[in-house]
C-alpha cells in the first residue's frame, strides 16, 4: 500500500486517517516502514527430501517378457468339451428318430448299433413299444419365457411320462429342472404325469416324481 507522506493538517481522507495511525510507534522514517510485533516461526517440522535421479533405466521388448499358456485341450490339439457336445447333440438327433422299436431299421449300420444299445436296455425298452404315443423334441414356454425342447414324451390312457437324456455326469439342477416339466404339464390338465432322466453314459434311470 502506498500512502502519501505529508502531514495531513485535518482529516479529510482515508490516506488521512491511515497516515495519521501509522506514525505512532513502530513507525520508521527510513523506508517509510511500519512494524509492529514479532513474526511467529513455523512449527511445521521440514522434512529432509533427498532426491535421486537413475542413470540407467533398464526396458525390454514387450515379446520376450509376455508368453501364452496353453491349455490341455490345446496341447492335444482337441477341445474335449466341444466334442462332448458335439457327441451329446447327435446322440439326442439319433434317439429323436427312434419313437418306437421298429425305427431303429431307419437309421444305418453304426448308427443304429449305438442307439439300439441304448433303446434294447433292460430299464428302457419298455418306453419304446408300440402301446405308447411319443413325441419329441417337444417345444414348451417356462415361466419366464424361455423356451426349452422337451426330448421325449410318451402318453398312453393311463399315464404321461416325460424322457430327458443326460450325456454328462447327474447334476442336482436336472432333477428339478425335470419336476419343472411335469408341473406344467399338470397346469395344462394332465393327470399321472412323471418324469425319467436316462444318463447315457452308464444308462443309469431316475425316477423323478412331484
Amino acid at each position: 500500500m502506498h500512502l502519501s507522506q505529508r502531514t495531513p493538517a485535518s482529516l479529510t481522507s482515508i490516506n488521512d486517517v491511515l497516515f495519521n495511525a501509522l506514525h505512532t510507534e513502530g513507525w520508521k522514517e527510513e523506508g517509510a516502514l511500519w512494524e509492529k510485533g514479532v513474526l511467529a516461526e513455523s512449527d511445521a517440522v521440514k522434512e529432509d527430501i533427498s532426491e535421486y535421479a537413475l542413470i540407467t533405466y533398464h526396458s525390454h521388448y514387450w515379446r520376450n517378457k509376455i508368453a501364452i499358456k496353453k491349455s490341455m485341450s490345446s496341447q492335444l490339439g482337441a477341445n474335449p468339451f466341444l466334442e462332448a457336445t458335439q457327441k451329446g447333440i447327435k446322440i439326442h438327433d439319433l434317439l429323436s428318430k427312434v419313437k418306437h422299436l421298429s425305427d431303429l431299421e431307419l437309421l444305418d449300420e453304426p448308427n443304429r448299433l449305438k442307439i439300439e444299445n441304448i433303446v434294447r436296455n433292460e430299464g428302457i425298452t419298455s418306453w419304446f413299444d408300440n402301446r405308447w404315443k411319443v413325441d419329441v423334441e417337444v417345444p414348451i414356454v417356462l415361466p419366464g419365457g424361455d423356451v426349452k425342447r422337451l426330448d421325449r414324451i410318451n402318453t398312453n390312457s393311463e399315464e404321461t411320462i416325460i424322457i430327458d437324456y443326460k450325456t454328462g455326469d447327474p447334476r442336482s439342477k436336472d432333477q428339478k429342472q425335470v419336476a419343472e416339466y411335469i408341473k406344467l404339464m399338470l397346469n395344462m390338465g394332465l393327470t399321472n404325469v412323471s418324469g425319467r432322466l436316462i444318463y447315457l453314459q452308464d444308462l443309469k434311470v431316475v425316477t423323478v416324481e412331484v
